[in-house]
């Protein structure tokens, strides 16, 4: 059986690298052949596809974004994936159960019990945790610009603090499956395919990977200051029955911004738009897309 190990060296603050070179010999040991490939700089696409369908398995080794470059990739292929977590949340592997301690991920490849999970997909850019329009999505396309490397929670810090004072609220409107649940207001707007996000703040509690929905929520603020509270009570589960929240389920889901271009991010990486329709961003749902392979 012939294993990728997708690896991004920039993982975990360098130690990617060595956690690959610690696993490879060990999976060789059971039997396995093991291809290693490197994922910065990012490979050709169609060089990716080509080497993840040649392969049975993936373990993937990095964080969420790492995790979200290859998604397209071991879907084409039906290819089942593992996540061996070293970034900055490792969200996916928090859903899932997954660590990186290497007799689990042998467990996995050996025992291949194999469960598939819904897609989100936008704009070309599949997610597996959560699209987000508004302040955080902000946050993540100025800390983009000045990002060298990996990355620590202190990274945040700074955009974040940046775009308290100097940034605005996009006036959203949104439709899921075809009706309008938001209309021209002022606020955040999260589409959940996970129940979980960053430092636990989770919009959307009862979302799950495998119902074959999203979960949109909007959290209505004039200010980015406004949000502080929204995500204080987001991190205490108290803030589902809050006046104003809004929270549907759908398929299909539009998202406008009626005073310029719409940012988005996507598993906590910087959503790309195309040109001409830079203000409005449809979404949807692959039900049961990706295969992974379940922790050991």
């Amino acid at each position: 059986m012939r294993i990728g190990l997708l690896v991004n060296p920039a993982s975990g603050r360098g130690r990617a690298e060595g956690y690959a070179r610690e696993l490879a010999p060990a999976l060789t040991d059971d039997g396995l052949e093991v291809e290693v490939c490197h994922l910065n700089p990012p490979p050709v696409a169609h060089e990716l596809s080509a080497f993840v369908a040649s392969c049975d398995g993936l373990v993937v080794v990095g964080g969420d974004g790492t995790l979200q470059s290859v998604i397209d990739a071991a879907v084409e292929g039906d290819t089942p994936v593992y996540h061996a977590p070293l970034g900055t949340e490792n969200l996916f592997a928090r859903e899932v159960g997954m660590t990186r301690e290497i007799e689990q991920v042998r467990g996995a490849l050996r025992e291949r019990r194999i469960e598939r999970y819904d897609v989100g997909r936008s704009a070309g850019s599949p997610f597996l945790m959560m699209l987000s329009v508004g302040f955080d999505a902000h946050v993540i396309h100025r800390l983009a610009q000045r990002r060298q490397g990996a990355i620590t929670h202190l990274a945040y810090v700074q955009p974040i603090l940046a775009e308290l004072v100097q940034g605005s609220m996009p006036r959203l409107s949104i439709e899921v499956d075809g009706s309008t649940v938001v209309e021209d207001r002022p606020g955040l707007a999260v589409v959940a395919n996970s129940r979980q996000y960053a430092m636990r703040i989770d919009p959307a509690p009862d979302a799950s990977m495998q119902d074959g929905v999203l979960d949109v929520v909007f959290f209505p603020a004039r200010w980015p200051t406004g949000l502080i509270l929204w995500a204080t009570r987001s991190r205490f589960r108290r803030h589902t029955r809050r006046p104003g929240l809004v929270k549907v389920r759908g398929r299909q889901v539009t998202i406008r911004n009626h005073i310029g271009r719409l940012l988005h991010q996507v598993d906590g990486e910087p959503g790309r738009l195309h040109p001409e329709v830079s203000s409005e961003l449809a979404i949807e749902v692959q039900p049961a897309a990706l295969s992974v392979l379940m922790p050991g």
